[in-house]
């Protein structure tokens, strides 16, 4: 967790990246400190006709996507 200087607070931040596959909804699991050790491992894996972003994140980007998609398949369900 990198700290950063905000007047004569610290603030924790818990920036991080995560590689969003080309045709695909959600984000990949794995998360990266840098943009660029998340380029690096996109673009080892990228397949044939694959593209990716990298996209900046916080704490519980994942957390929150998965709660959303609980919900909506639910209500699908229901």
């Amino acid at each position: 967790m990198r700290r950063l200087e905000e007047g004569d607070r610290v603030v924790k931040s818990s920036l991080h990246y995560h590689i969003r596959w080309s045709g695909r909804a959600t984000l990949d699991w794995q998360r990266f400190h840098t943009r660029e050790e998340a380029n690096v491992e996109a673009a080892r894996l990228v397949l044939p006709d694959e593209s990716f972003t990298i996209e900046e994140c916080c704490e519980d980007c994942l957390g929150r996507l998965l709660r959303a998609q609980l919900k909506k398949s639910r209500l699908t369900a229901a």
